[in-house]
């Protein structure tokens, strides 16, 4: 299974790890990371302090079934700041995880060591040049003007060039 982004953290899911979402919270609390940590729109249509909602009650203890179809997995750019080690204990597949030089979205680094510091198994890990988005198709002409976000990368970044490596890797 593939997982980019929240698809990451959906892949180890499934494939046995524990969530911990009081972890994140805190996380979200002492941590600048925009991507991982959105803040919450107020009542009056401005942004409230980034992560600083409370745990509902039903994420304590939910846990959804392992999928034992689950061969192995790739991640790239992985939302991960709620495992820790044990959370990840029971993940037995083989791993290979991509993250960013510029994890300046995402929090790559910090994301990426959970995962490769918890797996029982450490993960094959890959550094690709680029941002968040490079994982994405390259963009029409028609759409990178307005989504530059996700379409620009920085000089030098080849998209393609990029995932014909990964295509020959996994």
């Amino acid at each position: 299974m593939i997982g980019y982004s929240a698809g990451g953290y959906t892949a180890l899911i499934l494939a046995g790890a524990k969530p911990d979402f009081a972890s994140a919270s805190a996380y979200c609390a002492n941590h600048d990371d925009p991507g991982s940590c959105p803040r919450a729109a107020s009542s009056n249509g401005t942004n409230d302090a980034q992560g600083k909602a409370a745990v509902p009650n039903e994420l304590v203890s939910w846990q959804p079934p392992v999928d034992r179809r689950l061969k192995a997995l790739v991640l790239m750019d992985l939302l991960a700041m709620m495992f820790e080690a044990p959370a990840l204990s029971a993940v037995r597949v083989p791993t290979m995880l991509y993250r960013l030089q510029d994890d300046s979205y995402l929090g790559s680094a910090r994301n990426s060591l959970a995962v490769v510091s918890g797996l029982p198994t450490p993960p094959a890990t890959h550094i690709v040049p680029g941002n968040h988005f490079v994982f994405i198709d390259p963009c029409p002409a028609s759409v990178a003007v307005s989504a530059a976000l996700i379409c620009q990368d920085a000089p030098g970044i080849d998209r393609v060039e990029i995932h014909r490596q990964i295509d020959q890797e996994s």
